[in-house]
């Protein structure tokens, strides 16, 4: 009766350290989508017009560790909070979730499936039109332009 015990113990922490595992590889992946969300930059006269391709970008590179291959069953969905839909919050970034069992056997924890959430808020920087935009703003709002129609050349301060 104690020789399937341990058997058991031993299955149970095999499946656990496979989740910790699995769980590693899934935020790596993460990361590395959303440093591709965050440094992608098109361009784009509008800070908007940028968000569209990075998320593209971001799905490709999650999608290029091919993590379905590892976690049978995996969604590969990786879900992107762009400076728009967050109204101004820091969330800016890529997550992913997904649920794998806790345990091999139903009698070490249970049937329940174990929920894993993946996320890697990296605060996407603005492009250079929305650097433009603040620059030319804060010039109107200091009095020293009366509006943004004139060229300015920038330096980059971080923005």
């Amino acid at each position: 009766m104690s020789f399937v015990f341990v058997i058991g113990f031993i299955f149970m922490f095999l499946k656990v350290s496979m989740n910790y595992t699995n769980g590693y590889l899934v935020h790596y992946a993460t990361f590395m989508a959303s440093r591709a969300y965050l440094v992608l930059d098109n361009n784009s006269n509008d800070p908007a017009g940028a968000d569209g391709p990075a998320a593209a970008e971001a799905k490709k590179v999650f999608e290029s560790f091919k993590l379905d291959a590892f976690i049978p069953g995996f969604p590969n969905v990786l879900n992107v909070n762009s400076p728009s839909t967050v109204n101004g919050k820091p969330f800016i970034g890529a997550w992913t979730e997904y649920e794998d069992d806790f345990s091999f056997a139903t009698v070490m924890g249970g049937n329940e499936k174990v929920k894993f959430i993946s996320e890697a808020f990296l605060l996407r920087e603005p492009i250079r039109a929305g650097c433009l935009e603040r620059v030319c703003r804060g010039m109107v709002e200091i009095g020293s332009r009366d509006s943004c129609d004139f060229h300015t050349t920038l330096v980059d301060n971080g923005c």
